[in-house]
């Protein structure tokens, strides 16, 4: 059917039914659906091979198949960082399904700026199909965020039982990051203390009950007191991974200091800004 036409259909009622059967009514109005785009998703790629190959993908789904050139000649894309200052527009290139339903705009690789920043998407409307008729009445946008060089988070610290391979529980540390995490780098950067159970900056007669120690509570003067605790990393799967598990022995019930330095690098190059700091309760 013709994109976006309007039709009146006529029935002959002598010719297409029973003898003495009447219709209500024997003309019709029929309006064929218009052509429409939308955005489908968009999002930041980062390629799990290649640490280097960071890039916006955006997607155009189209009731009906796009005329490609109608398309690529209304595509613009525009580039800012994180204090909304313009930077040169990426190049890109646009892919489609076998029925040109659908349709991938990439942008070339980017150099993301240290504070991060926007990609954005601008479709101008007039799009066509490629069977013709009228096109999209409005434009179209869309935009991706892009992570700034210190985006790695520790989204999670916990001290835990896990059963061994004889079924024996054992004490082991988690790290959940934001991002994959090469195993030799966070275990040169977690370290762990064990803390004294009373409090080394009040006199041993007025030191008093053990102390619940709590982030706020531990200073370079608790950590003097405190034991360096030593860390077992848990062999993983991969070389990269979000989650990083050390095995430890400390007496149950006693509170650990968990310190991951600034500046562990994820895969991508990103880097942790500041110091994880956490107190965990020795299961």
């Amino acid at each position: 059917w013709p994109i976006k036409a309007h039709y009146t259909v006529e029935l002959d009622a002598e010719r297409s039914l029973a003898p003495g059967v009447a219709l209500e009514r024997d003309t019709f109005e029929v309006d064929t659906a218009p052509f429409a785009a939308s955005v489908a998703g968009s999002e930041f790629y980062q390629d799990p091979q290649d640490q280097t190959l960071k890039k916006g993908v955006f997607e155009l789904r189209f009731s009906h198949p796009v005329d490609e050139a109608q398309l690529q000649r209304r595509i613009a894309l525009s580039l800012a960082d994180g204090g909304g200052s313009g930077i040169r527009a990426p190049k890109y290139t646009v892919n489609y399904d076998d029925n040109r339903l659908k349709a991938w705009i990439h942008s070339a690789p980017l150099a993301l700026p240290e504070n991060g920043g926007i990609l954005k998407l601008d479709v101008e409307d007039g799009v066509v199909s490629a069977l013709g008729g009228e096109g999209t009445e409005e434009a179209l946008s869309s935009s991706v965020t892009l992570p700034s060089l210190y985006s790695v988070s520790v989204d999670g610290v916990d001290a835990t039982l896990v059963d061994n391979e004889r079924f024996e529980p054992e004490q082991v540390l988690v790290l959940a990051f934001n991002n994959a995490m090469r195993d030799t780098e966070v275990n040169a950067a977690v370290r762990a203390w064990l803390l004294p159970a009373k409090d080394p900056r009040r006199p041993a007669r007025d030191a008093g009950e053990a102390v619940d120690w709590s982030q706020d509570d531990v200073d370079e003067a608790v950590l003097k007191a405190s034991t360096p605790l030593p860390l077992k990393p848990v062999p993983t799967e991969r070389e990269y991974v979000e989650t990083h598990s050390f095995k430890f022995q400390a007496p149950p019930g006693r509170r650990i200091y968990v310190r991951v330095e600034k500046g562990l690098k994820a895969f991508g190059g990103f880097l942790l800004g500041k110091p994880h700091l956490s107190v965990q309760t020795v299961p």
